[in-house]
């Protein structure tokens, strides 16, 4: 689980976050209002997937319905970095927006419920730390990229590669791989 979201910070959150404000400039030779717009979509996407998520339940296949939205996550994100078109880009952030609550609510709830309560507190610090700490790296490779020459769009392109696989990854052992006996 740690590693799913190690793999969503380093390869999401710094191509997006960095790259979005320049995408919206280079690519779509946007304003300040229409990356606000962008922002706007993401955050109401966060919100419907919240939503989507309290009607709904996942039951006992929900960390695997996560992984198979961070599949989704990564295409999705893929066909960001195409777009070339604003009301385009609105829908995919949209769409991107509904997959960050759909994979971090089912994982958060997997962790608080799986593990003992003597020991949540210190994973749910590695977990944020996972989380909050790798953004700035990410950011910090993604600036790196951009400044070696690469366009946002290419950094985003390239970054949603590795993320697709690593999901892929996830999603299969998840469903297919035989959890360890424990010999107790």
């Amino acid at each position: 689980l740690l590693t799913s979201i190690i793999c969503l910070n380093v390869f999401l959150m710094g191509p997006l976050y960095i790259g979005l404000p320049i995408f919206v400039d280079q690519v779509l030779a946007g304003s300040t209002l229409q990356y606000s717009f962008l922002e706007g979509a993401l955050a109401f996407g966060m919100l419907a997937g919240a939503i989507v998520l309290t009607l709904t339940t996942l039951g006992q296949n929900r960390l695997q319905i996560a992984f198979l939205f961070m599949i989704i996550q990564a295409l999705v994100f893929f066909a960001f970095s195409l777009t070339q078109q604003f009301w385009l880009s609105l829908l995919i952030l949209f769409t991107l927006g509904v997959t960050f609550s759909l994979i971090n609510v089912p994982i958060l709830s997997f962790v608080q419920e799986k593990v003992p309560q003597a020991s949540l507190g210190k994973v749910m610090s590695l977990v944020s730390l996972s989380s909050l700490g790798l953004q700035p790296i990410s950011q910090a490779i993604t600036s790196l990229l951009i400044a070696c020459g690469l366009t946002a769009k290419e950094v985003m392109l390239i970054a949603s590669i590795p993320l697709f696989l690593a999901s892929c990854f996830f999603y299969w052992r998840q469903k297919y791989a035989r959890p360890a006996k424990r010999s107790d």
